[in-house]
């Protein structure tokens, strides 16, 4: 509960620095299908509960960002650069079981969302939001 509570607290953290605005959390689907690629299905042999709830927050944030008249993340880079702070506010300091997911779940990223720096249309930060979703279900 408190490693929880620690990840709601750091994306809280990172999302006032970006936006300077709190929203409301919107519910998260229980099921989210199909799994969209086999490496997304690979890492579910590594669950980690703590780590589903850190993706599937921050797939709601992407989502609820575009609520805004001026969205906060315009591009993949911002994205990248929201993600990985809230990853070490919420996650320094933590045990993970498998340390090798870290890995797995960039080349997924990677392999989603790419690596150039690219304004983030409806349909890719739909397709974000999905990745997210997705990398949080099967950490289940």
């Amino acid at each position: 509960m408190m490693s929880l509570m620690r990840m709601y607290l750091a994306l809280g953290i990172v999302v006032l620095s970006l936006a300077g605005c709190p929203h409301t959390p919107t519910p998260t689907p229980d099921v989210i299908d199909p799994l969209p690629d086999p490496a997304v299905v690979h890492i579910a042999e590594l669950s980690e509960p703590h780590l589903a709830d850190f993706y599937f927050a921050f797939a709601d944030v992407v989502e609820r960002d575009t609520a805004s008249h001026t969205p906060v993340i315009k591009t993949t880079g911002h994205l990248r650069t929201a993600y990985v702070r809230a990853g070490t506010l919420a996650f320094q300091g933590t045990e993970v079981s498998h340390p090798e997911l870290a890995i797995q779940i960039d080349k997924i990223m990677a392999d989603w969302i790419g690596l150039d720096n690219v304004p983030l249309s409806a349909e890719k930060r739909a397709s974000i939001v999905a990745c997210f979703r997705a990398i949080g279900q099967a950490l289940q």
